[in-house]
């Protein structure tokens, strides 16, 4: 006896069959005490086929920034002192996604400041954050997203080009991906894994604790038993050994690779 079970959309992602649209670079819109919104930029496109002979590849870095170019925004709240806010979306607005899956109200930061700096000899352009219990920059080009601890110890790390020199879409950035002849949508992000550390999380799963080399899937849908990767208790929320928790604002179908 088989269970039929309707595809996940995100596994196009594992296939490399999608689209990629990935924030390159943003630009500062407007900077408050305690939030900041930044204009961006993402370049869309296809994987191409790559072999160790051809002499082209080492060119794919710099091919990733050419293609269609899509305009977005990116919201940065620091909600707390150890809470930062992020939220991505094409066009010119952000929504505000108010979901039933948060309740209560965090205590506000007891200290923050943001402030934009320039291009220094050890950084690119980007916004410095500090709070009174981390620090953290984003920089604008290529945009990514750095967490610190309050000594200057790496946090996470969010967003920025491929690891990969040769961008064979081996991961995928801050972005929204599409599919098929309906382009349906599908929001990327990436974070960082240092090769000794741990995630635990995502709710009801039935192997082993540590999810690091594991593909997750949060489709809710009766278990029918504990052989496969369905569960009816999953949950957007994942923990590193690093120090740090990530929670998804969203009850969408969700995928997660948490692979070095």
């Amino acid at each position: 006896m088989s269970v039929k079970k309707e595809p996940m959309i995100t596994k196009a992602l594992f296939n490399k069959t999608a689209i990629k649209a990935s924030v390159v670079k943003a630009e500062l819109l407007e900077l408050s005490r305690t939030a900041a919104e930044l204009r961006t930029e993402a370049v869309v496109n296809v994987r191409r086929e790559l072999s160790s002979g051809d002499s082209a590849m080492l060119n794919q870095q710099a091919l990733s920034r050419v293609g269609q170019k899509a305009e977005g925004r990116v919201c940065v709240d620091v909600v707390s002192d150890d809470v930062i806010r992020v939220r991505y979306a094409e066009g010119t607005t952000v929504a505000e996604n108010d979901t039933d899956m948060v309740v209560g109200v965090l205590p506000r930061p007891k200290a923050c400041r943001i402030r934009s700096e320039k291009t220094t000899p050890k950084h690119p352009a980007g916004l410095a954050i500090t709070t009174a219990a981390l620090s953290a920059r984003i920089q604008l080009d290529p945009f990514r997203l750095e967490i610190r601890d309050l000594k200057g110890r790496p946090v996470c790390g969010i967003g920025g080009p491929e690891k990969n020199n040769f961008t064979f879409f081996d991961s995928y950035n801050t972005g929204i991906a599409r599919f098929g002849q309906d382009n349906a949508p599908i929001a990327t992000e990436n974070f960082d894994l240092a090769h000794d550390k741990a995630v635990y999380g995502f709710g009801e799963k039935f192997i082993r604790l540590n999810k690091v080399g594991q593909t997750i899937d949060l489709n809710m849908m009766d278990a029918l038993g504990v052989m496969s990767s369905r569960s009816y208790k999953n949950v957007p929320f994942f923990v590193s050994t690093r120090g740090y928790g990530v929670f998804f604002n969203h009850s969408s179908l969700m995928t997660a690779w948490a692979a070095l």
